[in-house]
């Protein structure tokens, strides 16, 4: 190509191709430059000349045959849009001048109705305007229809109102549209009401506008105002401020919210005052998710306490935190019921508090279970006290573990029972022993299997108490052995009733000893029956007295038997008598006796007949004594033949004349030492039913000995008087049966006319009685007869001593063995030597060591062997005792001292008095003092007189109380000198004490007593003499009664004799 050279200048030709031709028509854009000016050339439209593609000029032809047809394409299209648009035009233009035809037609016959004829329109003629009609009808004419035209407007005539009509009506006129009118309207109809006529809508109206807006937003798809997503979105619809406050009262948040259109915020600054009734309406308009912290400040408690639970939860975390102690206090409960769990955690412990007891009472389990547990540990116990069951059973082991036991005692009575097993085992003891009684009644028995038995230890014995019959009998073995005695003794009767047999049988005996008598008696008789032995022996007499009768009877026997004597006296009366035959004839012995009296007496003929003969061997007198007739007739032989000598005397003497023969056969049997128990009474009552029966029914011999024993009983008063002939024929039988005062009054004669084996009965209470007088009347024959013990006793009992020559007759066999008694019954040192210083010097050296020794054994003897030498050889010495040194006479003991002669001690010096030990000047017996000189006296130390006893004092004659020195007086006890004053004052007083009064005579003592003269006692009157006491009296020595008078003798002697049976008595009762 030469470009230079022109336009029309052909390219170069190429080696070996054709020559461009010469027409530049037919010049052709060559094919390596199709890219650029090939397109240019087509769209353009426009040939021009170039270069002849060497190649293919059929190409570049088609390619211009498709530019053609483009152009002609896009010319036709234009074309035809503009003839549409023409169209469109006149078309418009047309319906224009239609519509502007129609509405002038409309608008004429709208003008023939005159403002007259429509204020006469009615219900009938309103629906004849069509509603095109009514369209074109003016601000006047609108306003001129009747409110009965307008209420009877069809929905079509309605919907074809304009704006400009709209606003036109009257407020007469909006108080007649119906709520289906109004429904009816169009969203341009319903923006169109200004805010006068809004102030003059009915509620319904409001609320049909109201639900037109909901409807519309949810067919648009729309979110409603309020939702954070969508805050700002608005129908349009209306404008709230324009609505009084009665008319917000009137719509519910919903309507609210699709009618706004104005923030929250703005109404915060109409907020209602206090009382105001508009108050809840108004709230309800409050979009809460609008506002802000310093928003929520300014809400009133008014406003807070209207907003609705869907309010609240719109509520952000940290706004709900924000709100003062007393906003949240207003909250409602249905509010506070819809609180989240998020909103629950941010809350804190004060406003918590603050809530209104029924607004924290409506919370449920989940959102209790938000709550933290400081937060509730934190709230007062009052605030509990309103919690809902259902809702605690929402509540955490956390949040239970950390409630104080103050929170847990305010929690509601009914909440416990229903918390899950889980909750009540999270419990610590300490807080679930808070719990009341009343709260605690509410567990059911699932949730008790579940209470730890530290739990059950912390809670007191009236809470368990409380517990209901069904779970306290679902308590385990292991809880119930957790409790302690002192909770055991706290628990109510009513939960003592509910123990099962098993739960009891659980029990330790130390828990059973804790019960009282009425929680014993509250026991079911099935869980009494299940008593072990361990816990009945548990029982204390006075829980004892708590067993009922019914309690009784299902007992097992043998463990009746086991019950103590103690436990046994504590049955009550009634349960006593509930008892069955066979369970009386289990009784143990001891626990018959210690059956109440009349207890006994009451016992029926079947019951008594239950007893056993060993029964009888352990009746005290007063059982015996209440027993009945008919119950002592039913007694076996055996039974009889049981009871004591004491037993007997105890019968009503009524009962003799009931028994059979053979029970009498049985009683007149008896041995002696029964028979003379009975009475005088009883003995005649006995005699003469015995005399009603034959020989063949009763023994002879049986016969004869209860004749001869009923000799002696029923002479007793004239035995005195007996011949000593009498006395011959008494056996030992008989004569134990003498009665101490009887003993005492026996003559010398008769005393002598007793044989050996009668004296071998005399007891050691009968050898006690017998005087001087009476024992010096016993021969050496007699003597030698008595028992080792007897003469033990006559030689130790104060009242006298056997003569050497009354003892005499006894054997060095006998010796022994008195020597051995004296041992055994373990007399002392002085007793000892009195005892053997009653022997002859011959029969002590004829005393072999070794008999003793055999009779109480190697280790008694030497003992006692020292003991005997000593005496020994004082009584070996006799007279001769009196030459003895003074160093003998140091070491010499009480029983050597004793073991002198009241002769021997006469002859000792002065000098030898002063060597005796204090012990063995306290050794000395009544007639070795009574033997003292006055110079003896004189000689004794002060250590030697204080060691006198005050009866050796009062042994004293008058002369040897006047050789007493200061010092010696100064030395005794207050005692031994009260008794020297007194002896000195009877001395002195002479024949004078004719003139004391009584009063002076009954308040002598016995020393004073003793020292009257034989003379002084003469002199007294009987009136003197009863004013002695009765034992002084009874204790006067024959001496002194030497110059009595018989009636002052006789006086005496009925003294006497009352005073030995007093003794006698106070001795059985101390035995008893």
């Amino acid at each position: 190509m030469v470009a230079e050279k022109g336009k029309n200048a052909a390219p170069p030709a190429k080696a070996g191709g054709d020559k461009p031709a010469g027409d530049k028509a037919a010049r052709k854009v060559p094919s390596y430059m199709q890219g650029t000016a090939a397109s240019k050339i087509a769209s353009e439209g426009i040939e021009k000349k170039g270069y002849k593609d060497i190649k293919s000029s059929n190409a570049v032809l088609a390619m211009k045959a498709v530019a053609l047809f483009k152009g002609a394409a896009a010319k036709a299209q234009k074309q035809s849009a503009a003839a549409l648009l023409e169209e469109k035009r006149r078309r418009e233009a047309a319906a224009a001048a239609d519509l502007a035809s129609r509405i002038a037609a409309l608008r004429e016959r709208a003008a023939k109705y005159a403002l007259d004829d429509l204020r006469k329109l009615g219900k009938s003629n309103i629906a004849e305007i069509e509603a095109d009609t009514l369209s074109a009808f003016s601000a006047e004419q609108i306003a001129a229809l009747t409110t009965e035209a307008i209420g009877a407007l069809t929905c079509d005539q309605i919907r074809a109102l304009g704006k400009e009509q709209i606003e036109a009506l009257t407020a007469a006129q909006l108080a007649s549209l119906t709520v289906d009118q109004i429904a009816a309207m169009t969203e341009e109809q319903l923006a169109s009401f200004n805010q006068s006529q809004l102030a003059r809508m009915k509620p319904e109206h409001l609320q049909a506008l109201a639900k037109y807006a909901e409807q519309r937003m949810d067919g648009m798809g729309l979110k409603r105002p309020g939702d954070p997503a969508q805050s700002d979105v608005g129908m349009g619809v209306m404008k709230l401020w324009a609505l009084t406050k009665e008319q917000l009262a009137q719509i519910s948040p919903e309507q609210a919210a699709a009618m706004t259109v104005i923030s929250a915020k703005d109404l915060l600054a109409k907020q209602p005052k206090p009382g105001d009734k508009a108050a809840a309406a108004f709230a309800a308009k409050i979009n809460v998710a609008e506002l802000q912290a310093e928003d929520v400040a300014k809400l009133e408690a008014t406003t807070i306490q209207h907003l609705s639970s869907e309010q609240l939860s719109a509520m952000a975390p940290e706004l709900l935190k924000a709100m003062t102690a007393t906003q949240i206090g207003a909250l409602s409960s249905s509010a506070v019921a819809g609180l989240s769990a998020a909103q629950l955690q941010a809350i804190s412990a004060e406003q918590l508090a603050a809530l209104k007891p029924s607004a924290f009472s409506g919370l449920s389990g989940e959102q209790l279970a938000a709550i933290s547990a400081e937060t509730l540990a934190a709230l007062p116990p009052d605030q509990l006290a309103s919690l809902q069951p259902s809702a605690a059973a929402g509540l955490t082991a956390k949040q239970l573990a950390a409630l104080s036991s103050e929170q847990l005692a305010a929690l509601p009575s009914d909440i416990l029972g229903a918390l899950g097993v889980a909750q009540v085992a999270a419990f610590s003891a300490e807080q679930l022993a808070a719990f009341t009684p009343v709260a605690l009644s509410r567990l059911t028995a699932e949730q008790v299997k579940f209470i730890r038995p530290d739990q059950l230890v912390a809670m007191s014995g009236q809470q368990l108490g409380a517990l209901s019959a069904e779970v306290f009998a679902g308590l385990t073995h292991n809880q119930l052995s957790a409790l302690t005695p002192e909770q055991m003794a706290q628990l109510p009767l009513s939960a003592i009733g509910k123990l099962t047999a098993a739960q009891l049988a659980a029990l330790s005996p130390e828990q059973i000893a804790a019960l009282s008598a009425s929680q014993i008696g509250a026991l079911s008789t099935e869980a009494f029956a299940a008593l072990t032995e361990q816990q009945l022996m548990a029982l204390k007499p006075e829980q004892v007295a708590g067993i009922t009768p019914s309690q009784m009877k299902v007992l097992k026997s043998q463990l009746i038997s086991r019950l103590s004597a103690e436990q046994f006296a504590g049955l009550h009366e009634a349960t006593i008598d509930q008892l069955t035959p066979e369970q009386i004839s289990r009784l143990q012995p001891h626990q018959v006796a210690r059956l109440a009296p009349d207890a006994l007496a009451r016992f029926s003929v079947e019951q008594f007949a239950a007893l056993r003969p060993q029964h009888f061997e352990h009746m005290s007198e007063d059982q015996i004594a209440m027993l009945q007739p008919h119950q002592v007739a039913t007694l076996r032989p055996e039974a009889l033949k049981a009871l004591s000598g004491e037993q007997m005397a105890a019968l009503n003497p009524v009962v003799f004349s009931k028994m059979s023969a053979e029970q009498l056969a049985a009683i007149a049997s008896m041995p002696a030492s029964q028979i003379m128990n009975l009475s005088n009474e009883q003995f005649d009552v006995l005699k003469q039913q015995l005399a009603k029966l034959t020989d063949g029914e009763v023994d002879p011999e049986v016969r004869k000995h209860l004749e001869q024993l009923a000799q002696i009983k029923l002479a007793a008063e004239s035995i005195a008087t007996w011949a000593p002939e009498k006395f011959k024929n008494l056996n030992a039988d008989h004569v134990q049966f003498l009665q101490p005062d009887q003993v005492a009054l026996l003559s010398r004669e008769q005393i002598g006319a007793l044989s050996a084996e009668a004296l071998r009965g005399f007891t050691a209470e009968q050898l006690a009685c017998l005087t001087k007088e009476q024992l010096a009347c016993l021969t050496k024959e007699q003597v030698a007869a008595l028992t080792a013990e007897q003469l033990v006793l006559l030689s130790t009992n104060g009242q006298g001593v056997l003569t050497t020559e009354q003892l005499s007759g006894v054997s060095t066999e006998k010796l022994a063995e008195i020597t051995a008694a004296a041992v055994r019954m373990n007399v002392g040192e002085g007793e000892m030597g009195q005892l053997l210083g009653m022997f002859s010097a011959q029969q002590l050296l004829d005393l072999a060591p070794e008999k003793v020794e055999k009779l109480i054994g190697k280790n008694l003897w030497d003992k006692t062997k020292g003991m005997f030498d000593a005496i020994k050889s004082v009584k070996v010495a006799g007279g001769e005792v009196a030459g003895w040194s003074h160093a003998k006479f140091k070491h010499m003991g009480a029983a050597q001292i004793r073991a002198m002669a009241p002769s021997t001690i006469a002859k000792l010096q002065g000098a030898q008095m002063a060597a005796l030990p204090p012990a063995a000047i306290a050794a000395l017996s009544e007639e070795q003092i009574q033997s003292l000189s006055a110079q003896q006296i004189e000689s004794l130390s002060t250590s030697q007189v204080a060691a006198l006893s005050v009866e050796q004092v009062a042994k004293l004659s008058v002369e040897n109380l006047k050789a007493l020195t200061p010092a010696q007086i100064a030395a005794l006890g207050s005692e031994q000198r009260k008794v020297v004053e007194e002896l000195l004052s009877i001395a002195k007083a002479g024949s004078t004490i004719a003139s004391w009064d009584t009063s002076q005579l009954a308040n002598l003592s016995k020393a004073a007593a003793g020292a009257l003269t034989a003379e002084q006692l003469a002199l007294l009157t009987p009136e003197q003499l009863k004013a002695i006491p009765l034992d002084l009296l009874a204790s006067l020595t024959p001496s002194q009664l030497a110059g009595l008078s018989p009636e002052q003798k006789a006086l005496q002697g009925r003294a006497g004799t009352r005073q030995h049976t007093l003794e006698h008595r106070d001795e059985k009762s101390a035995t008893l």
